[in-house]
């Protein structure tokens, strides 16, 4: 199992590896599991607040994921190039007056942790039939922390098939 176990400060450089940091209360933890099994990956992300209730601010960048989220979905067909996945997502987040997302807005994934096509900038791949993707839009602020999801979708000629089903909460 790889992935990314980040918390509080930590959060807002987007991933890391767990270390002995103390979870205080309030800290957004990132908990991001790559799995493999019988040689195929896996990738889910969720983030939670520790020990309280999510902040307002927290909420509402919450709010702004799962739209960015939504809106990579409607992308999700054969034919799609990543760099219009990656738009999508930027784009949503800067419409709420989030900075450009710092990191790639997803990939494909099969017999390694991340294959192409990425969702990034330059990507002219495009998304096949029977591709399994991931999109992981985050945002990350000192107000907020960092906040992060990431799903899984197999991409059909009738549009994605979400494969990841746990909940969308940061409580």
């Amino acid at each position: 199992m790889v992935g990314d176990h980040v918390s509080g400060e930590r959060s807002l450089g987007v991933g890391g590896v767990p270390t002995h940091r103390k979870l205080k209360r309030g800290d957004t933890f990132i908990l991001d599991l790559q799995v493999a099994h019988d040689n195929y990956w896996s990738d889910m992300c969720r983030t939670f607040v520790v020990g309280r209730k999510p902040s307002r601010e927290q909420r509402s960048a919450l709010a702004v994921v799962r739209e960015a989220m939504e809106e990579a979905e409607k992308l999700l067909y054969p034919g799609t190039e990543g760099k219009e996945v990656y738009a999508s997502v930027s784009r949503a987040l800067a419409d709420h007056g989030y900075s450009d997302l710092p990191h790639h807005a997803g990939h494909a994934i099969g017999l390694d942790d991340q294959e192409r096509p990425w969702f990034i900038p330059a990507e002219e791949r495009k998304l096949e039939e029977g591709s399994v993707c991931v999109v992981e839009p985050g945002i990350y602020r000192k107000d907020t922390g960092g906040i992060r999801i990431e799903d899984v979708f197999v991409v059909t000629a009738k549009g994605p098939r979400k494969l990841s089903h746990f909940p969308l909460k940061l409580g």
